[in-house]
């Protein structure tokens, strides 16, 4: 199947997290509320935590099942990378060799872009035999094994279904070749099964 390129304007700032380090969750709130921003996935050494932004506050999957996540927080120890995303732009948060570093791109200002939306489906599915959902939340469980995360798709997920993940893939065309090809991903929205971004 051909994907379309599309063209928009993009830009990508780096930005300075040392106002993030006194309250990780107050910091990434003004960043969402700031440059319209939705969701958030955090990858923790202890799990995945989803955010939504809703009436302002940023809720986590990790408040909305306590009993299925214990020990799971939002904090900088066992941070490893998170991602605040929407329409607008991602702010992309992760650890380097020389400490924290951030940054922006920007899908509402900058230079003619070229890039492809890409759909991913996400690990899981849920099971109407059993309450799951915590508004926003829906837990979802992968397997045997019983792998689950919570993305914020409370009242849209049917039985044995994904849920998915919204990618934009930015392409330039390489100086040697000529060709085009994938430069940076971000991603866009997470979705209930047959959405759009």
């Amino acid at each position: 199947m051909a994907r379309k390129i599309s063209t928009g304007v993009s830009t990508v700032t780096a930005w300075d997290v040392a106002s993030a380090k006194e309250d990780l969750h107050a910091w990434l709130t003004a960043m969402a509320k700031q440059h319209g921003l939705t969701w958030l996935l955090a990858q923790c050494e202890d799990g995945t935590i989803w955010g939504v932004m809703q009436d302002g506050k940023l809720l986590l999957s990790s408040d909305a099942f306590p009993q299925e996540y214990p020990q799971l927080r939002l904090r900088w120890e066992a941070l490893t990378q998170a991602r605040l995303f929407g329409p607008p732009g991602e702010l992309l948060l992760w650890l380097g060799p020389a400490g924290w570093r951030a940054r922006y791109r920007d899908d509402s200002a900058g230079t003619d872009t070229d890039y492809i939306n890409e759909r991913q489906l996400l690990w899981g599915t849920w099971s109407d035999e059993e309450d799951r959902t915590v508004a926003p939340f829906t837990l979802l469980v992968e397997g045997r094994q019983g792998i689950q995360h919570a993305p914020p798709l409370a009242g849209q997920m049917l039985a044995n279904t994904n849920a998915q993940l919204w990618t934009r893939h930015y392409l330039a065309d390489d100086t040697h070749t000529g060709l085009s090809q994938i430069v940076d991903s971000r991603l866009v929205a997470v979705e209930p099964p047959g959405g759009q971004p």
